[in-house]
Order: C-alpha cells, then structure tokens, then sequence
C-alpha cells in the first residue's frame, strides 16, 4: 500500500473514531447541536459504519497481498 493511500486510510480512522467519541460524549451529557433530538445519535453510527468498512478494506487487502493478489 502507498504512503498516500495508507495516511488518508489513518486519517480517516481517526476521524472516525474521533465522531464516535464526539457523539457519545454530546449523548452522555445531553448536549445536542440540534433542535430535534430523533437526528442526532446518526453522527456516531455513521462513523461506526465508516470504521466498519474502514476495516474490511484493509482485512481485504491482507488477504490479497498473502495471496498475491492486486494491491491498492
């Protein structure tokens, strides 16, 4: 994998996980940056989601660069 493609992978993990705390700590102390409240628990579970496939793309890749298959 590239210095480029391996930093914006990074960067999108911590950002990720960098909502995820946002949104349960907003959740834990009741802050909402919204009027409605049914809106707001979406920002953490976007960014699980985002983790999730974060994930799956780099458990993708290391079972193709041991099988020699195509890399990123």
């Amino acid at each position: 994998m590239s210095r480029k493609n391996s930093f914006i992978i990074d960067l999108l993990g911590v950002l990720a996980a960098q909502a995820v705390l946002l949104g349960h700590c907003f959740n834990l102390y009741g802050v909402t940056p919204l009027k409605d409240e049914t809106y707001f628990p979406y920002i953490q579970c976007i960014a699980v989601v985002l983790l999730f496939a974060i994930s799956g793309v780099l458990f993708e890749y290391s079972v193709n660069k041991e099988r020699g298959g195509v890399q990123i």
